[in-house]
């Protein structure tokens, strides 16, 4: 009797140790790990998608593939493993069903429903620019970077989502910050990152109940501080519409040059924390953003004038320009160091 039961026992165990495996009935719906994926994987009005069914337990090569879109049959055929189709306007619903159907009777069939969104990210580094400037602050190093996301989600009344309704997930340089992410958190300020490499900046939005629905990704360059210097007339004042190039004639007995130093750190051009170091030929002057040359006696030539701007903390921030000044003068050029204009 004792060798029954261990006998028995044995075969129970044995029994218990084999391997088990998921298997499709033939002719009945199976998803399995079966998926469909769309690429981009949140479209925006307009886009074109392709949808893929991923399932690798499908023969690819036999299989038919039926493909229905919003419940209407929109492809069939072998081995029809994508479907390609354009996103419509916002708010409306991604709506797929892909089955396919083996040789052997084996069914398996997916769904999908996603809903069309939008999400723009902008961008403005804190750094200085010139008044009247219309371009972009742009990122230099040591330089932060203010982000705003700029979202078009339906609210199925026929208009859109308040940015307060929406869960604004951010990523900078491929990390996540929870203090960066948030319900309403559509604008965030970056710290100053990598010196040379550009800032990798994604957001995506979901709504309350963690639908996602889009996803915007940038890239922003690295750009270094450059100086350019203007003149400053005695009666039209400094005139900031033009640039001197590197080659500048004097037309009167007295000038002015200011210089105007692009995406550093700094509020204004004459910011304490900003050094600037000009030359004169040979003549070393220090003075905070400008200085006043003066022909002296009879005759023409040239000087060389230079610049160099350093931030004191920022140290990757520097910027240099140079050009050459003529003049009618017998003596040279003078220079003199004034308060800032």
């Amino acid at each position: 009797m004792a060798r029954y039961l261990l006998v028995s026992l044995l075969v129970a165990c044995s029994f218990s140790l084999q391997p088990t495996h998921a298997q499709s009935l033939p002719g009945q719906p199976n998803a399995g790990s079966a998926r469909i994926v769309l690429s981009p994987a949140y479209p925006v009005p307009g886009d074109e998608v392709t949808a893929e069914f991923k399932a690798h337990m499908i023969d690819n090569a036999t299989a038919r593939v039926v493909w229905k879109q919003g419940g209407e049959v929109v492809q069939e055929a072998i081995g029809g493993m994508e479907y390609s189709f354009t996103a419509d306007k916002i708010g409306t619903d991604i709506n797929l069903e892909v089955t396919a159907y083996e040789e052997d009777g084996t069914v398996t069939r997916q769904t999908l429903q996603q809903e069309v969104g939008a999400v723009t990210i902008v961008w403005e580094a804190n750094v200085y620019t010139p008044p009247f400037y219309q371009g972009r602050a742009l990122h230099s190093p040591d330089s932060s970077v203010t982000l705003l996301a700029l979202p078009s989600v339906a609210n199925g009344g026929g208009g859109y989502l308040d940015t307060n309704e929406l869960v604004f997930n951010w990523h900078l340089n491929g990390s996540t910050n929870p203090t960066q992410s948030g319900l309403g958190l559509r604008s965030i300020q970056t710290e100053a990152g990598t010196p040379f490499s550009a800032l990798q900046a994604s957001v995506q939005i979901a709504r309350k109940d963690g639908v996602v629905i889009a996803i915007d990704h940038i890239s922003i360059p690295i750009t270094h501080p450059v100086v350019h210097f203007y003149e400053s007339h005695p009666l039209r004042g400094l005139s900031l519409h033009s640039a001197l190039g590197r080659s500048y004639t004097m037309q009167s007995a007295e000038s002015a040059l200011v210089a105007e130093p692009y995406f550093m750190n700094a509020t204004t051009r004459t910011d304490p924390e900003l050094s600037y170091e000009w030359r004169i030929g040979t003549q070393r002057v220090s003075t905070p953003g400008s200085i006043v040359l003066r022909p002296e006696g009879q005759g023409a030539g040239t000087a060389r004038v230079s610049l160099e701007v350093t931030h004191e903390d920022a140290w990757h921030q520097r910027a240099r320009a140079e050009g050459t000044v003529s003049f009618i003068a017998r003596g040279g050029v003078e220079s003199t160091e004034t308060n800032p204009i």
